[in-house]
């Protein structure tokens, strides 16, 4: 039995052996599973000898995508460009004569000449239109109504608002401007459907391409004011006004102060006290709008939160066809507009009445010298042939509206967005 044992510790001591030389050193564990008190061990390893390739891999792997997406990002900020319509949806089919006769201007006479060549305008891809449209709660009229032009080249910002009561004629009727989303919402059911007929007539009546339209709640000026902490404006008289059925409350005394979003929303919807009414509405609305740039543009700056509070807000109340990738481009680079670079008009109009409802008739010459500096997409003016072809902005059987229309010699007027303070609106 003493010999058995001999003999068995010696086979293990030579097996430790050869195992010891076979690693090189003989602090190496064992392989072989030592036995104690008649049961075997697993077999143990040295911490930190071998590493899993796996992790190797996967580390490996973890390296590349990083490196992957940041070359996607700056190859993206250089090389990503929103793509966008490079037609001319305002050529018609056939030209319209625009020769007055005795009675004044027909509205819509078909030319025997050839259609106007779509080829001679190329588009400047650098610029696009938005078309933004600011909604009330009730009877879904657009109380604000812009188009803002942004060259990506040139870093400059165009905006031309249309005042609300603007008549135009469209869908077989003739009506304010403001009532063309809520006719055609009811129309199809469908705001998008909608949106798409809006983009077509403000297309048809004013000339010009729209790339991408903003249906804004009027409720989102008042959660960006507040997400900015206030703007600043000089109110330049005291506003009374209340209106039950519309649930609006204007009360703001004359001075420069601190609008919070509640009182902004009097700011931009107070029209009663001014001499020219909608003129005077879009004068302060062009006050309040500069203003806010700036407020936005320094929170932005120095508050991350304000600035996720504000895309926040417009998001959950505007409906677009901006998809997010266009947002990333554009948003960020027109934020780097300097209010020297904002310049702002007014589609010119006189307030006249068609019927028994006051609307506003505006001048072509001045309109299309607007369209021409402000909104043109294209290599080439919009000629006075071209623009609007269906004469869709005047009533020729309303002598007040033709006169106003054809009238010539009016100064356009474009202001620049830092000196919107020398803005002076006339009370009544």
């Amino acid at each position: 039995m003493d010999q058995r044992n001999n003999n068995t510790d010696s086979e293990k001591t030579k097996i430790f052996d050869l195992e010891s030389a076979a690693h090189g050193s003989a602090e190496s564990a064992p392989t072989e599973a030592e036995s104690v008190a008649g049961e075997t061990l697993p077999v143990r390893r040295v911490a930190g000898r071998e590493r899993p390739r796996y992790l190797l891999i996967v580390g490996i792997m973890l390296l590349l995508l990083i490196a992957s997406v940041a070359v996607c990002g700056v190859l993206y900020k250089k090389y990503y460009r929103p793509t966008v319509n490079t037609d001319v949806p305002f050529v018609p089919v056939t030209p319209v004569d625009t020769a007055p006769t005795s009675s004044g201007p027909e509205e819509t006479r078909p030319s025997e000449t050839a259609p106007l060549p779509e080829n001679t305008y190329v588009r400047n891809q650098n610029v696009v239109n938005f078309l933004v449209l600011g909604t009330d709660r009730y009877a879904m009229n657009t109380d604000v109504i812009m188009v803002v032009n942004f060259n990506s080249e040139t870093k400059q910002i165009n905006i031309v608002q249309i005042m609300r009561d603007t008549y135009v004629r469209y869908d077989g009727i003739k009506d304010r401007i403001n009532t063309v989303y809520g006719h055609f919402y009811n129309k199809t059911g469908s705001s998008e459907k909608a949106m798409q007929e809006v983009e077509k007539v403000f297309e048809q009546a004013f000339s010009i391409q729209i790339d991408y339209y903003a249906l804004v709640d009027l409720v989102v000026f008042r959660e960006v004011v507040d997400a900015v902490g206030g703007v600043y404006i000089d109110v330049p008289f005291d506003y009374d006004y209340e209106d039950p059925w519309q649930d609006l409350y204007i009360h703001l005394k004359a001075g420069y102060q601190l609008l919070d979003g509640n009182k902004a929303e009097q700011f931009v919807r107070y029209r009663a006290g001014y001499a020219l009414a909608d003129k005077g509405r879009t004068d302060a609305q062009k006050m309040f709008f500069s203003a806010l740039l700036s407020r936005v543009k320094e929170k932005f700056k120095t508050s991350v939160s304000s600035a996720v509070n504000v895309a926040t807000s417009v998001l959950r109340n505007m409906d677009t066809n901006l998809t997010g990738a266009e947002m990333g481009y554009y948003v960020p680079l027109m934020m780097g507009v300097d209010l020297n670079a904002l310049k702002m008009a007014t589609v010119y109009g006189e307030g006249l009445y068609v019927g028994v409802k006051a609307m506003v008739g505006v001048n072509r010459e001045v309109t299309r010298e607007i369209v021409n500096r402000m909104l043109n997409v294209y290599n080439l003016d919009i000629t006075d042939e071209l623009f609007d072809a269906a004469r869709m902005l005047v009533d020729s059987a309303n002598d007040t509206m033709t006169e106003i229309y054809y009238r010539t010699g009016i100064a356009a007027e474009i202001v620049s967005g830092d000196k919107t303070d020398d803005i002076y609106i006339i009370p009544n």
